[in-house]
């Protein structure tokens, strides 16, 4: 019998959900398709949930990450440098049977994403079994954190084990096709982070207009969705919640932007960082902001050079707090 934890007890996030390789083609001139255009290619780590496990890592917040790789040179290496930013990764699978996944991402010369192709097979061994051995270490965390490259079934178990335990589960759809998988867990997700396309697959409604935007929004809220924090593009962050019941957008001023692969993981990261030191969601979304507008300027997924005193100049700088 696994014992039972109070929230005073509870000391760090879980993260659940993808690690990849990324391999991130960036056309140098207007995009010609049908054809081979001149551009850079890089080769970096990625995976939503690998991402923000790794943002958490540099920002000092104690981080659990379960996941799967494959037992192979890229898989072990993405594992070594998650545990040199201080990620708990003892946990992961190592699988014989199937390779790291690979995500492929075509940009234009602006760093916008044009096509994406993710592979990622191997997050089928994120079993239910598994994370029901995980049980123990799940909830000794104080958040909880998944992405949609889960299989439906360990969502669906996540989300039930949260929902007893008390835990605030922090949902990224990433994907619109992925997002589907959530349609079942509403209820039990306490802040979801999808971008328009997303929000549209989760509502079934076609967003057009402001007004579409909140009969999608208040459709996911009926369903049991606590806090929807929507990326709008150049908009910014729009949050409807109980404490932002009217909803609001908040925007910075953007940074010269290099590759947007990887931005709507570090929101995610800096607003649970924000909400594990007990900032308001308000605040929280603004560090999530500061530290998105810091990874669109390095060609990496991830923004290495993160730590917690550069976030705190950030958001000096940004938003005149913290």
């Amino acid at each position: 019998m696994v014992a039972n934890f109070s929230r005073e007890e509870r000391e760090g996030i879980v993260v659940i959900g993808g690690a990849n390789i990324d391999i991130k083609g960036k056309s140098k001139n207007v995009i010609q398709w049908d054809t081979s255009n001149p551009g850079t290619i890089r080769v970096s780590h990625g995976g939503v949930g690998r991402n923000i496990a790794h943002y958490l890592g540099l920002l000092n917040i104690p981080v659990k990450y379960l996941s799967a790789v494959g037992d192979d040179s890229e898989g072990r290496e993405i594992l070594e440098k998650l545990r040199n930013a201080r990620v708990q990764a003892e946990e992961v699978v190592l699988s014989k049977k199937e390779p790291t996944g690979k995500y492929v991402a075509i940009l234009d010369e602006k760093g916008d994403l044009q096509v994406g192709v993710s592979d990622t097979e191997i997050m089928k061994r994120v079993t239910p079994r598994y994370l029901i051995a995980k049980a123990g270490v799940i909830k000794k965390n104080r958040f909880m954190i998944i992405d949609t490259n889960l299989t439906p079934q360990a969502i669906y178990h996540i989300a039930d084990l949260c929902y007893r335990e008390k835990i605030p589960l922090i949902a990224d759809p990433v994907s619109a096709v992925k997002s589907r998988k959530l349609l079942g867990i509403l209820s039990r997700i306490s802040y979801l982070t999808p971008d328009i396309s997303e929000l549209s697959a989760l509502s079934g409604v076609i967003i057009k207009s402001a007004a579409d935007r909140q009969k999608a929004i208040e459709a996911l809220m009926k369903k049991g969705v606590k806090n929807i924090i929507l990326t709008h593009s150049t908009r910014g962050v729009y949050i409807h919640s109980e404490q932002v019941p009217e909803g609001e957008f908040i925007n910075i001023k953007r940074k010269k932007m290099v590759d947007c692969t990887g931005a709507g993981d570090a929101l995610v990261a800096g607003m649970a960082y924000g909400l594990y030191k007990n900032y308001s969601l308000y605040h929280s979304v603004q560090i999530g902001m500061v530290i998105a507008s810091l990874a669109v300027t390095s060609p990496d997924t991830v923004y290495a050079q993160l730590d917690e005193a550069m976030v705190k100049k950030q958001m000096v700088r940004t938003f005149r707090i913290l």
